[in-house]
């Protein structure tokens, strides 16, 4: 096991590498990763896709695998209650906050520690949120640590402490193809055990109703291609251009599945969270990164989270975060090859 590191335009690369070769590179800024090269076959192949420098996260690879938060997803008009006091976020998006707001931990430098033992490499990253910043409530210490392990799992575990009643509700926006390219992810076969899916309006906002996925476009519950969703004239595709929606996990297990177009790569994702975002790079305007452009549908962001919006929707969970508890959380991620 080890873990090395470079300095480049301020920010810190930390490369941890297991016994077998696998390689997962995160950085300080955002507390972002942005690689995993996994030992196949055929050789190292890379599952994630981001940008790479400064100029990208700067950029076009703002979220692209980087810790969002404090709250993941939307907030509607950028409000919230808490104990009857009601506290507008900094909007970012229209009159809506997204992913915390302008300038939110994406962009934010975290503060590294190492450990390395026999059977793993970890990196913790830790951030203080200072009360009162883009609207939120309570100086929150959040701790991201990375985990890779010589079975070539990483896992993605979650602290967060706070001084004062808060919202929080963390993910990590990364962005994956199994074929090692940035390239059309159609072929791609996703697998979610989930069975109600949010109804989103035009701006992306949910309405508040949990759509059943039984007999639509989302279900993918059994597994299937991707082109099968977004060939599909269902109103939330077409309105979305492919998929940018919340799925609601069934009880057990809490799993998502992306299985490569040759049917010899899988990425299991297993969370403690309740429910998942996928978005399938629906982007408006070409992503082009300085090593190239990222396609239409040229990845897919499987973001493990409590529902967006959770605060203003009865059934879409708690994200409330008092001083009295600790806020822990674990997403693992598992390639297995055929």
């Amino acid at each position: 096991m080890n873990i090395t590191k470079k300095q480049e335009d301020g920010l810190t690369y930390f490369t941890l590498e297991n016994n077998q070769g696998a390689q997962l590179t995160v950085v300080d800024y955002g507390a972002r990763l942005i690689s995993f090269k996994v030992p196949t076959k055929n050789g190292l192949k890379e599952v994630v896709v981001s940008g790479t420098t400064k100029k990208d996260f700067d950029g076009p690879s703002k979220y692209f695998g980087a810790t969002i938060g404090p709250v993941a997803g939307r907030i509607t008009k950028g409000q919230f209650t808490l104990d009857g006091k009601t506290y507008q976020a900094a909007t970012n998006e229209g009159e809506n906050t997204l992913h915390g707001g302008v300038n939110s931990f994406e962009w934010k430098i975290f503060t590294p520690e190492e450990k390395i033992t026999k059977d793993q490499a970890a990196l913790t990253l830790s951030y203080l949120r200072e009360d009162g910043m883009n609207g939120f409530p309570g100086n929150l210490l959040v701790k991201v640590t990375y985990t890779l392990k010589n079975s070539n799992q990483f896992s993605i575990h979650y602290e967060g402490k706070t001084d004062e009643l808060t919202v929080f509700n963390p993910t990590n926006h990364g962005y994956f193809n199994l074929t090692g390219k940035m390239e059309d992810i159609s072929e791609h076969t996703l697998k979610i055990n989930a069975d109600q899916v949010a109804e989103l309006k035009a701006d992306s906002m949910p309405t508040g109703t949990l759509l059943k996925t039984a007999e639509t476009p989302f279900d993918f519950r059994e597994g299937k291609k991707l082109k099968e969703a977004f060939s599909s004239d269902h109103e939330q595709i077409k309105m979305k251009k492919g998929i940018d929606h919340p799925f609601m996990f069934n009880h057990a297990p809490h799993t998502v599945e992306l299985t490569s177009p040759d049917d010899t790569l899988t990425l299991k994702i297993s969370t403690d969270r309740d429910a998942v975002v996928i978005f399938t790079s629906n982007f408006g305007d070409p992503v082009v990164f300085e090593k190239g452009p990222l396609n239409f549908h040229g990845a897919v962001a499987i973001e493990t989270q409590n529902m967006p919006d959770a605060m203003n929707h009865l059934g879409f969970g708690n994200v409330l975060l008092t001083p009295e508890e600790t806020f822990e959380s674990t997403t693992t991620y598992e390639i297995l090859e055929k």
